[in-house]
């Protein structure tokens, strides 16, 4: 029997701001109310010049979690049976990966693991298709931006490397939502300029020549936050060097499952934690 490959998810944060101008037809909702309403039903969208299809699963318990696939046609290239003389053969089928949503308004809520797999395309960009095509709904009342969770090492792996002095941060962050575990008055002083600009994402800029005290309570506080909010950090230091979290994206890897066979999306409803890395 061939032996399975080791199935891996990346990790984003939902973060869901209320539009400026509500439709009269938006139903009055909770933002997990509304996740559950917007992934809970079938979806068509463009991907570039092709057309994927998201389908959810609500047959499929895993604990609230909703569970679901995006998936796309492609070609598979074979070969006929011998009797017709091995001959090249092109069939139309679909290629899918899993994912799952945690809509709960937690500290670690607002999640979503997005299964791997090259031959669908790239989860990043493909979560951003998604989610744009639910955000060009009128009859809501969020806006929803994803971002990558970022691996909470790598960025100070980096700084304690040959004991950089690091000169420059900049950290693009979404404006406070929900209940990350962050700073009060960090979360406070973000969430006042959501409310008096409009602002959805918001850049801070950090920069001293002789080097920034980044064991400071305030900094390692903005970058946890920008960690696990999904937001995005780079930085540079007084060689030179550079760093940019994109490459550090949080991934998890299926554990085992001695529970039984069954489709991937079933295995993974079942290690629902694992999956996100709790």
């Amino acid at each position: 029997m061939a032996q399975r490959r080791k199935e891996q998810f990346s990790l984003f944060r939902l973060s869901l701001l209320e539009r400026r101008e509500v439709s009269l037809f938006a139903p009055e909702e909770t933002r997990e109310q509304f996740l559950r309403r917007a992934f809970g039903d079938e979806r068509v969208f463009a991907h570039y010049a092709n057309t994927f299809h998201y389908v959810p699963h609500p047959e499929i318990d895993a604990g609230g979690v909703i569970m679901g696939a995006i998936g796309r046609q492609v070609e598979a290239e074979e070969n006929l049976p011998p009797r017709q003389g091995l001959a090249e053969s092109v069939r139309e089928t679909w290629k899918a990966a899993v994912v799952a949503l945690d809509p709960v308004d937690h500290e670690d809520g607002q999640k979503v693991a997005f299964e791997i797999d090259p031959k669908v395309g790239g989860p990043t960009p493909l979560l951003a298709s998604l989610v744009a095509s639910i955000n060009g709904e009128v009859e809501s009342r969020y806006i929803i931006e994803a971002g990558p969770i970022l691996n909470k090492e790598t960025f100070w792996a980096w700084v304690r490397a040959s004991d950089r002095t690091v000169t420059d941060i900049v950290l693009d962050v979404p404006a406070p939502n929900g209940l990350f575990n962050t700073n009060k008055k960090m979360k406070a002083e973000l969430k006042t300029t959501r409310e008096t600009t409009g602002a959805e994402t918001v850049t801070i800029g950090l920069h001293a020549t002789e080097g920034l005290k980044t064991n400071s309570e305030s900094i390692e506080d903005a970058i946890d936050y920008a960690q696990t909010s999904g937001g995005r950090i780079r930085a540079k230091d007084s060689e030179g060097s550079s760093f940019l979290s994109t490459t550090s994206q949080k991934t998890t890897t299926l554990p085992d499952d001695n529970s039984g066979e069954g489709p991937l999306i079933v295995r993974a409803a079942r290690l629902i934690r694992e999956v996100f890395g709790r």
